[in-house]
C-alpha cells in the first residue's frame, strides 16, 4: 500500500509537494474512507484522495509526475518505450535557471508484509542521479542500497550472499534503476525486492479517461465473454441504456477496429458508432478496463486518474467513488477533479488544496486538515467555495462592453 509520495522540481512543482495517505486522528467517515494496518505499520491508511483547485494550479502535473516516476523506475533512460521517453524530456521547474540544472526528486513511502520502505529516485534530463532504498526500523531508516553514478552502496545488513548476487547485478546495469534490474532475477532470497518493485509498477495512471490509449485497452479487455459483460454492466449501471457493445476488425480505421453500441428501440436493435456517442458513454467506455481491473485485483493498486469529473453526472461521480470505497483489500485511489459536491462525504484529510504562487506559477498543496480551529461540523464545499482554504480562482469577468447598439 502507499502511504505518501513526495515530488519535487517537476514541471510547475519547484519545492517539495508531498501527497499523504496516512490518515489523521479524525473519526469522520473513518469506516468507510479508511482502512486499518496492524502491526508495525499499526496506523489507518486513507482509501483515496482528492485534488481540488483553480485551473492550471499544478494538479495534473502532480498526478502525471506518479506516471513519470513509475515510468522511470520500471524502464529507465535511453530507452524505447515511448512513454518514458516523453516524461524523462519534460521534467525540471522551467522558470527558475537553477532548478533547470537540478535533478527530480521522487520519494514514494510504501507498506509491504509489515515492513515500511522508502523508495528514492533523482534524476536528470541526462541520467539517473541517484538511487536509494531504506527500511524503516521503527521511527529509524537503514539503508538497504544506494546508487550514485557508477558506484552502488550495499547496506550493513544485507547476508554476503545478498551482497555477491546484488553486485553482479549491478555490473551489468546501466541507465536503469538498481531496484528494476534486481526485479528481473527470479530469486526468492531477492522476492523482497521485487515485491517492492511491484508495488510502485502497481500504479495505474489514467491521463485522460477518454485518449485513444485507453480505449485500446478496453477493447482488449472486453476480448473474452465474462469481461464484455463486465464492461456492458459497468455502463449500464450508469443509467447508459447500452443493449450489447459490437466490435470489429476495420482496417482503414486508424485503431485497426471498428465500436459500435447497441441499443433497443421498441424491441428493435439500433446501433450508435463510437465516434457519435456522448463524451459520458465514451469516457466510461475507455475507463472501464481499467477501473474494472483495479478494482478486482488482489494486488494493492494505485489508481490515479485525472479529471475525474468530465463528462461525467454528479450522481456517476458519487456512485463510483462510494463503490470503490466498499472494495475489498487495500485498493487506493487519487484523482483530480472540480466537482465540489463530494466534499461533503469525505474526510478532511483526503481533501488537497492544490494552488500556484502568483509570483512563480509554482505549484503548493495542503489538505483541509492542515487548518486548525475549524469547526466539525462546516460545511466543507460551501466553505472552499467561499475561498477560505484557498485553492479557488479570483474571478473578474465584465462582458459589459461599450459601444455598438
Amino acid at each position: 500500500m502507499i502511504l505518501s509520495y513526495k515530488v519535487a522540481n517537476y514541471k510547475s512543482i519547484k519545492e517539495p509537494v508531498e501527497l499523504s495517505f496516512l490518515a489523521d486522528k479524525g473519526s469522520e467517515f473513518i469506516d468507510t474512507n479508511t482502512f486499518n494496518v496492524n502491526g508495525k505499520i499499526n496506523t489507518r491508511i486513507l482509501k483515496s484522495l482528492f485534488l481540488f483547485g483553480a485551473n492550471a494550479s499544478g494538479k495534473s502535473n502532480i498526478l502525471e509526475s506518479l506516471c513519470a516516476f513509475n515510468l522511470v523506475m520500471r524502464f529507465g533512460k535511453n530507452n524505447n518505450h515511448r512513454g518514458a521517453q516523453e516524461y524523462w524530456s519534460t521534467f525540471p521547474y522551467i522558470f527558475d535557471d537553477v532548478y533547470r540544472k537540478k535533478p527530480t526528486v521522487f520519494e514514494l513511502k510504501i507498506g509491504i508484509t509489515q515492513n515500511i520502505y522508502l523508495y528514492h529516485l533523482e534524476i536528470t534530463q541526462e541520467k539517473l542521479v541517484s538511487e536509494i532504498l531504506f527500511i524503516y526500523e521503527g521511527k529509524r531508516k537503514k539503508k538497504i542500497y544506494s546508487v550514485s553514478g557508477n558506484t552502488i552502496t550495499l547496506g550493513k545488513n544485507i547476508s554476503e550472499d545478498e551482497k555477491e548476487k546484488l553486485e553482479k547485478i549491478a555490473s551489468w546495469t546501466k541507465n536503469k534503476t538498481f531496484l528494476a534490474a534486481i526485479a528481473r532475477e527470479e530469486q526468492k532470497s531477492l522476492a523482497e525486492f521485487n515485491e517492492i518493485y511491484w508495488q510502485i509498477s502497481n500504479i495505474i495512471y489514467v491521463k485522460y479517461p477518454s485518449s485513444q490509449i485507453n480505449q485500446f485497452l478496453t477493447v482488449e479487455y472486453m476480448k473474452t465473454k465474462q469481461n464484455k459483460e463486465k464492461v456492458i454492466d459497468l455502463m449500464r449501471n450508469a443509467d447508459s441504456c447500452i443493449n450489447d457493445i459490437i466490435v470489429e476488425e476495420d482496417k482503414n480505421s486508424n485503431t485497426g477496429y471498428n465500436i459500435n453500441f447497441e441499443y433497443l428501440i421498441n424491441g428493435k436493435p439500433e446501433y450508435i458508432n463510437y465516434n457519435m456517442e456522448s463524451d459520458g458513454n465514451r469516457k466510461l467506455f475507455n475507463f472501464a478496463a481499467v477501473l474494472l481491473v483495479a478494482t478486482s485485483s488482489r494486488k494493492e493498486p494505485l489508481l490515479v486518474i485525472d479529471e475525474l469529473d468530465t463528462s461525467l453526472h454528479p450522481c456517476i461521480i458519487d456512485d463510483l467513488i462510494n463503490n470503490f470505497m466498499r472494495t475489498k483489500g487495500h485498493k487506493q485511489l487519487v484523482a483530480s477533479m472540480h466537482y465540489t459536491g463530494l466534499m461533503d462525504c469525505l474526510r478532511r484529510d483526503q481533501i488537497v488544496i492544490v494552488e500556484k504562487d502568483k509570483k512563480e506559477l509554482a505549484t503548493t498543496a495542503f489538505t483541509m486538515a492542515d487548518f486548525t480551529g475549524v469547526r466539525k461540523d462546516l460545511n466543507k464545499e460551501k466553505a472552499y467555495l467561499r475561498g477560505i482554504f484557498g485553492g479557488t480562482p479570483f474571478t473578474s469577468f465584465n462582458f459589459n462592453v461599450k459601444g455598438g447598439k
